[in-house]
């Protein structure tokens, strides 16, 4: 579950669920099992929240340092640049995300493209990022911002891509995985 804690007003929500399966037919039974099995569980959500869907195809940058928890995640929506492609933001990505393990300051992080639901956006993708607490963040953001990362990563994504300023959300991991 995310809520909002460092954001534009271009994302005006108060709440949003994040779930992730280990490939699509895992997502399309678990989809099928909560049109057609949930019953109460589904209405009381429907309910409680004004609530959309949409899916995403997720690509590994950094993968997290254990399973999911509690933490702080950002989304930064993304354009290619002209003759870019998606392998080339990937590429570029990992490159900025390496950079950052050397300087003792990652952050798990992902490429999530559009796909079902999402409907016409002026974006190619998100890069997500996510830091188990505000002080790796903090430690992470200092190292981009004053200690080098920014300039190297902005040669890294020079002629790739471009990225908006990310929001910030508190993360609470509500469901442990199986």
């Amino acid at each position: 579950m995310i809520t909002p804690q460092f954001r534009t007003g271009e994302m005006p929500f108060e709440v949003g669920f994040i779930g992730a399966y280990d490939n699509a037919e895992q997502f399309g039974a678990q989809m099928q099992k909560w049109v057609h099995e949930s019953g109460a569980v589904s209405q009381a959500y429907a309910d409680a929240l004004d609530c959309s869907h949409a899916l995403m195809a997720s690509y590994t940058i950094l993968e997290p340092d254990g399973e999911p928890g509690d933490g702080v995640v950002w989304f930064a929506r993304c354009s290619l640049d002209d003759d870019s492609g998606m392998a080339d933001a990937m590429a570029s990505h990992s490159s900025v995300s390496a950079m950052m393990v050397e300087m003792e300051a990652p952050g798990a992080s992902w490429i999530l493209a559009p796909s079902l639901g999402v409907g016409d956006v002026e974006f190619d993708y998100y890069h997500v990022a996510a830091w188990p607490s505000y002080a790796a963040l903090g430690k992470a953001f200092e190292a981009y911002m004053n200690g080098g990362g920014i300039g190297k990563a902005n040669a890294a994504m020079d002629d790739v891509a471009h990225c908006s300023s990310p929001n910030l959300y508190d993360a609470v991991n509500i469901i442990a995985a199986p």
